[in-house]
């Protein structure tokens, strides 16, 4: 068994804006976490530049150090995507505001980070369903590796329709700021290195039987087909979470990287196969 494709960096920061509770309401608010100036943005910008705050002190960067984006969402703007259609239909067209109107275009959120911190490199968005944070990940790592950018800000952020379904309305974002493996130094404040391997869908059952039953493994499957197939192959009490949802493969990483001490693994499974990987720095 081999991966269609195979990347490993290191993790050097990481930042995430989550709702206390799954069913919170009125969680965010933009003047308290970003100051003036961002109220109108939607809410998905609001989320991923949430997160970035906190890992904006590296982002002070020397003059010319190249930095890249490369940022996964499954819905997009599709809450703004709602609310326009609402106000247009409603004859209110003349009250959106021009400051939210340009997020209509998915890539525009990931657009407004690369603005906000001046990265002028590659600036990548995302939106395959339920593995799009972690084919984020792995495209950045392809970057660094082939020395387009120094680092990369990676990750994902959810703001789905206030009418979906349960199991698909986990909002929030989640970044991280990575390094290409090669050029770890011992000067580089390296906080776990992270491998994402992506296989063909047909080669589920290998994956999942090829897993080192020893490290914590959380499953996450596109649709309840394929929760199926996925909940045939893992033990009856594995993590496992049917959504389209990018963030439910994203959100176990924090806590896997933040340990320093333990092995985890994340399972994606839509049209491939998405399985990464974080180790602590030293193992």
């Amino acid at each position: 068994m081999s991966a269609v494709a195979e990347r490993t960096s290191v993790v050097v920061a990481l930042g995430r804006c989550r709702p206390p509770s799954p069913d919170a309401e009125g969680w965010f608010n933009p003047r308290t976490e970003l100051g003036r100036g961002y109220r109108h943005l939607p809410d998905a910008a609001h989320y991923l530049l949430a997160a970035a705050r906190q890992v904006a002190p590296l982002l002070d960067r020397p003059a010319g150090d190249r930095w890249g984006v490369s940022i996964g969402s499954a819905f997009g703007s599709a809450r703004l995507h709602d609310d326009i259609e609402r106000s247009v239909a409603d004859g209110q067209a003349h009250l959106l505001s021009p400051t939210a109107a340009p997020y209509f275009a998915h890539n525009m959120v990931a657009s407004q980070l690369s603005a906000e911190y001046g990265i002028t490199g590659m600036c990548l968005s995302v939106h395959t369903p339920g593995t799009a944070g972690l084919d984020a990940i792995g495209l950045a790592t392809s970057a660094l590796d082939a020395a387009r950018v120094s680092r990369a800000i990676v990750g994902g952020f959810e703001a789905p329709r206030r009418e979906a379904a349960p199991g698909e309305r986990a909002e929030g974002a989640m970044v991280l700021v990575l390094a290409a493996d090669a050029a770890l130094t011992a000067d580089t404040p390296a906080l776990a290195r992270i491998t994402v391997r992506t296989y063909a869908r047909g080669e589920l059952e290998r994956v999942v039987r090829g897993l080192d039953s020893a490290v914590p493994t959380v499953y996450t499957a596109v649709d309840d087909r394929t929760g199926a197939d996925l909940r045939k192959l893992v033990p009856d009490d594995a993590d496992l979470t049917v959504t389209s949802n990018s963030l439910a493969a994203l959100w176990p990483l924090p806590d896997m990287i933040e340990s320093g001490e333990t092995a985890g693994t994340v399972v994606a499974v839509a049209g491939s196969v998405v399985v990464a990987t974080v180790k602590p720095i030293h193992a």
